[in-house]
């Protein structure tokens, strides 16, 4: 690994302690509960908000711990636009860059989509149950935290003029869409014997793991894999998150074939 020098000691500090943090710790492995037309409409509703992809993740994450903790209730979702758009409220106050988000946006956002009228009351009783629902605790930070950091470590000494780690920030929402689809997609290749499906078990909750795959999906679709060694970043990559370099090739291959089918092109990331 390249050293430190371009940053000062705090960012160093931080660097070397996100780094250790994420050599020791790891997702917890859960399969995906969410098709892609629900995160899709999260997407759109993010993007109608003019809101971030901190929020549009941080929103997907949190709709699918409340939901799972709703059904272990048996409780019934019965209105899911109005939670969704509640939780997008919520997650703006938290993470997003767009701090001027309010109820009556949302209420009349809501009201444009479903011709009901609907009032900042029932808004703000709604973002209070859910909070409560999740013991009014939000977690800290998300996978384009991770994603970005990562990319900050290990790019930041190469000096490249084109805007990498936008380009990644954008393929991560695109697989946070049909990240149902190629979780199965990949399931479906390691479920062969229960030593590959182990191993499919501790590459899916490794931190390192979805960051790494994107950045290699990002050099193949750009002209930058013309200017860089793909396969020395490759090599550098798999001994970062201590995984073989094919199962990461495999996973880049599955992102540029989601990206490539679900018609979000070069020029559209």
């Amino acid at each position: 690994m390249s050293n430190y020098k371009l940053f000062g000691d705090f960012e160093e500090h931080l660097l070397k302690l996100w780094f250790k943090e994420f050599k020791t710790t790891c997702y917890t492995y859960s399969e995906p509960i969410l098709d892609s037309m629900t995160v899709d409409l999260i997407k759109r509703l993010c993007d109608s908000l003019k809101q971030d992809s901190h929020v549009f993740i941080m929103t997907t994450d949190i709709l699918v711990q409340y939901i799972m903790i709703q059904n272990s209730r048996n409780i019934l979702i019965e209105n899911q636009l109005l939670v969704i758009v509640c939780i997008i409220l919520i997650c703006s106050k938290h993470v997003g860059e767009q701090s001027d988000l309010r109820p009556k946006i949302i209420a009349k956002l809501y009201t444009s989509i479903t011709e009901e009228d609907i009032t900042i009351g029932v808004i703000n009783e709604m973002e209070i149950n859910i909070l409560r629902a999740l013991h009014y605790k939000l977690p800290f930070h998300s996978i384009v935290d991770d994603l970005k950091t990562f990319l900050t470590m290990y790019l930041k000494d190469f000096k490249l003029r084109v805007d990498i780690v936008g380009l990644c920030v954008q393929i991560l929402d695109v697989v946070y869409i049909y990240y149902r689809r190629l979780f199965f997609k990949l399931k479906g290749v390691y479920k062969q014997s229960s030593d590959a499906l182990e191993a499919f078990h501790k590459m899916i909750t490794n931190r390192f793991y979805l960051p790494s795959g994107i950045l290699l999906c990002a050099l193949e679709m750009t002209k930058l894999k013309y200017f860089m060694s793909v396969d020395n970043i490759l090599e550098e990559v798999s001994e970062i998150c201590n995984i073989n370099k094919n199962h990461l090739q495999l996973l880049s291959k599955y992102i540029q074939n989601i990206i490539s089918s679900s018609g979000h092109s070069n020029s559209s990331l």
